[in-house]
This record gives C-alpha cells, structure tokens and sequence, in this order.
C-alpha cells in the first residue's frame, strides 16, 4: 500500500471499564482526500460533477477488494463478544 495513513478505531471494550478495543486500519491519503471531497460536495448541497463521480468510482474501485475481508473481521468481533458476555452472564447468574 501507498503512503498513508494510520487510524486507529476504537470499539466499545468489553473488559473492564476505561479498555476499548482498537484495531489500526490503513487507509490512503487519496482515499481521505476524496471523502473529505464528499463530505464537503453532501454538506454544501453542491451537485455533483462527473469528474468526481469519476473519481468516487476509483475509490470504490479501490476499496472494493478490502471490504469482505472487513466484514468477515468485524463479524468474527461480534460473535467473540457475543460469547464473552454469555460467559459473564453464565458467570454472574451462578
């Protein structure tokens, strides 16, 4: 991958109070940059001009491989969750 950069998303802990999990995700300064493109286009009600649908398309494009891969991480997340508080209600209802 390009030069980029590193964010990093912090989900709601399931351990003690204060922990988060946190997971880092790569994500490309051009990929930023149109986003931040798009934020701007949807909150200044601009209409949108094809060499950005253009450019949204590329992106999409770009993304596209990385997504079910995405899915199927934050799927295994849940059902780890899921899990871990079944045990802590098993745990606390003994």
């Amino acid at each position: 991958m390009g030069r980029g950069a590193e964010f990093t998303l912090r989900t709601q802990g399931v351990g003690s109070e204060g922990d988060t999990d946190t997971a880092a995700v790569e994500i490309e300064d051009s990929v930023i940059k149109v986003f931040d493109e798009l934020y701007e286009v949807v909150r200044e009600k601009q209409p949108l001009q094809q060499s950005f649908v253009d450019r949204l398309n590329e992106t999409n494009q770009q993304l596209s491989d990385r997504i079910p891969d995405a899915l199927r991480e934050a799927a295994r997340g849940q059902q780890e969750r899921k899990k871990y508080l079944a045990a802590l209600r098993r745990r606390s209802s003994s």
